[in-house]
């Protein structure tokens, strides 16, 4: 049976509805990706082609996520700073608890045990001190190719051939207390020679805020001498004698405590850096917030206004499609 032709009628209409269909279908996807944007899909159509202030928001958020970065990158040194910082207070505590007995006068801990614990505290002050993050030297300016500071191992053998040379406790002391001072061999020996610039974090387009914690600042040479001259002292033959236990009593839980004080203060300064950073990302967040609006103003679209618009056209085109298919249906024979 042969198939007939739809009526000229159709025919007509169908041609009619061909280019209300083609503009529907644009329209749609146009604005389905407005929708999905936020943002006007012809930009130059709706600045009149003339960029600049768009041009100056877009700069503006451009420079807020390299701030964020910095910022961010920051705040993260800071909290592992803090972290370390702690880990070294935790130790001084933990030391100073072991003294206790030293300062009563009930039974003192043995020496053996002293030293040993001493020691371990001292591993993990150095640990701490050279801490990294993304593989760069907190307490180093973010060195990548050195420690802050030399291995625990290193310095440990340079206390104990001093500790090895001493006349009695008070010499011992003397010569520990010596290499830890501001001039002596352990800043100008095992910290990090020549470091390079602090960490500079940048908070604004012409303002970095910077952090210049060093391995041979007094709060990390207070901490460190004063557990080692407890450890060496606990560990050399002079560790019974009364000079020696006077010290255990004494001279050394003053020591930590002004230890304990050095390391308050470091992570006090490490405060002030993160508040620092702190305005600086409530300032970012304030510029960002302004830039997006004055985008959104330009070429942003309303979402609810869209979306509205968009369910009309999509109805408008789901009615041109039912028509099209009825029209296409239609036959001669259907009426005769």
């Amino acid at each position: 049976m042969a198939t007939t032709s739809p009526l000229p009628l159709a025919n007509g209409l169908l041609r009619g509805l061909a280019d209300p269909a083609r503009g529907t279908r644009e329209l749609v996807s146009r604005l389905g990706a407005e929708m999905a944007t936020g943002r006007v899909a012809d930009p130059a159509e709706a600045l009149r082609h003339d960029f600049s202030a768009l041009g100056l928001a877009e700069r503006e958020l451009h420079l807020a996520g390299s701030l964020e970065q910095s910022i961010g990158k920051g705040l993260r040194v800071m909290a592992a700073a803090d972290a370390a910082l702690g880990g070294i207070g935790d130790e001084i505590e933990r030391l100073g608890d072991e003294l206790v007995p030293f300062v009563t006068g009930s039974a003192g801990v043995p020496m053996d045990d002293l030293a040993a614990s001493a020691w371990e505290g001292f591993e993990r002050i150095v640990a701490l001190m050279n801490a990294r993050l993304d593989d760069g030297a907190i307490f180093a300016g973010g060195r990548r190719d050195a420690e802050a500071t030399g291995s625990a191992a290193a310095i440990r053998a340079d206390v104990e051939a001093l500790a090895a040379g001493a006349a009695d406790a008070d010499d011992l002391q003397a010569r520990v207390a010596a290499y830890f001072a501001p001039s002596g061999d352990f800043a100008a020996n095992r910290v990090v020679p020549s470091a390079p610039d602090a960490f500079g974090f940048r908070i604004e387009a012409d303002r970095s805020v910077a952090f210049d914690m060093r391995a041979g600042d007094a709060g990390f040479r207070d901490a460190l001498g004063a557990v080692a001259r407890i450890a060496a002292l606990a560990a050399s033959p002079h560790a019974e004698t009364p000079e020696a236990q006077a010290y255990l009593a004494t001279g050394a839980p003053a020591a930590l405590a002004t230890a304990t004080d050095g390391v308050i203060g470091l992570r006090a300064a490490a405060g002030r850096t993160a508040a620092a950073l702190d305005r600086g990302t409530a300032a970012l967040e304030d510029r960002v917030a302004r830039a997006a609006e004055a985008r959104n103003a330009l070429v942003g679209v309303d979402p609810y206004e869209t979306a509205t618009r968009l369910e009309e056209e999509a109805a408008r085109l789901e009615t041109i499609y039912t028509l099209t298919a009825r029209l296409s249906r239609l036959r001669l024979t259907d009426y005769l």
